[in-house]
């Protein structure tokens, strides 16, 4: 959940609470949990505390510690949005669907707002689409505004719900004006690169994606990544893992992990969001090469949970050399 709906309201947050959010910025994750503490020290039933200690948890990967934290806050303070949002969010990232439909609805009604019911919206059609609800999930889109919105962050978030529900016509204006505000952000970019390929300008979407993998290089890497060399040996761990036959199909292979994939392939049309590459590549004098490269930065994308790194490894290795491979 970004930050934005987090943090304390200008005015009325508590001097330690406003540091712990100026702390959070800096990457201190560790002091802005001591000002969050100091301000239990001062109000120990603060429930934007709480809500604050909750989203430093979930960064580092506690996610029931988090999950704890913000249903204190919520027992303290039974209309507080954000924390009904949070509470959401790490739900579904645990796996308990139903749970995190309950508190989406929850923060719905507590929404005071239209930008707050608009977010709640979407997050309701997060964990439908998770629970495999689409038809659901797609339904209520069609009760989303067409703006103007507060935040350019929440219209692109509008604009890739009316695009991943089929309404590219509906998400182009939205996608446009917030990728065109928000150029140092990469999903903006990545989003404005898939609607340039959809209307066939192969040059503009390449540019869009390049910048997105350029943008993306930059951000901070979550709390719980591991240097390279660690993930290397994870990576082998889940190939030695994998079913027999799917191992031998990338017996004597080339298995590299990098950060990102190269400016140079994605130039050439690969996905600067895809975790993994594996094909085959002609060397010449009826040689080939089997490559398997694996990208950090993207898989760590796709991890919802750090105790289920290993496990969501295999997952995708598995699917990724299946498909690549499959005779």
């Amino acid at each position: 959940m970004s930050d934005e709906r987090t943090k304390p309201k200008s005015g009325s947050a508590h001097t330690e609470l406003s540091r712990a959010w100026d702390l959070l910025e800096a990457g201190d994750l560790q002091g802005a949990r001591q000002a969050a503490r100091a301000t239990l020290e001062h109000d120990a039933e603060s429930p934007e505390a709480f809500n604050t200690l909750g989203y430093i948890l979930a960064l580092e990967g506690d996610l029931e510690e988090a999950l704890a934290h913000y249903e204190q806050a919520l027992a303290n303070d039974e209309g507080y949005f954000e924390a009904y949002l949070n509470a959401a969010d790490v739900k579904l990232r645990l796996g308990d669907v139903e749970g995190a439909l309950e508190a989406a609805e929850q923060a719905l009604e507590a929404a005071e707002t239209d930008d707050d019911a608009v977010e709640a919206l979407l997050l309701q059609m997060d964990v439908l689409l998770a629970a495999g609800r689409v038809d659901e999930a797609d339904a209520l889109v069609g009760e989303l505004p067409d703006g103007p919105f507060e935040s350019p962050a929440l219209e692109l978030a509008v604009g890739r719900a009316r695009w991943e529900a089929g309404d590219q016509e509906g998400a182009a204006e939205l996608i446009e004006h917030a990728a065109g505000v928000l150029q140092g952000d990469p999903d903006a970019q990545y989003q404005l690169g898939l609607l340039r390929e959809a209307g066939g300008d192969l040059r503009a979407a390449t540019a869009a994606f390049l910048t997105a993998r350029a943008l993306e290089g930059k951000l901070p890497r979550p709390v719980w990544a591991e240097p390279a060399t660690r993930f290397e040996r994870r990576v082998g761990d889940a190939l030695r893992r994998l079913p027999a036959e799917v191992q031998a199909t990338i017996e004597g292979a080339l298995v590299l992990v990098e950060e990102l994939p190269g400016a140079e392939i994605v130039a050439e049309g690969f996905d600067p969001r895809s975790p993994v590459l594996a094909d085959t590549v002609e060397l010449g004098k009826g040689q080939t090469l089997t490559r398997v490269v694996v990208y950090q930065r993207n898989f760590e994308r796709l991890v919802a949970d750090p105790a289920m790194v290993d496990s969501a490894l295999e997952s995708l290795l598995g699917e990724e050399l299946g498909r690549a491979f499959e005779s």
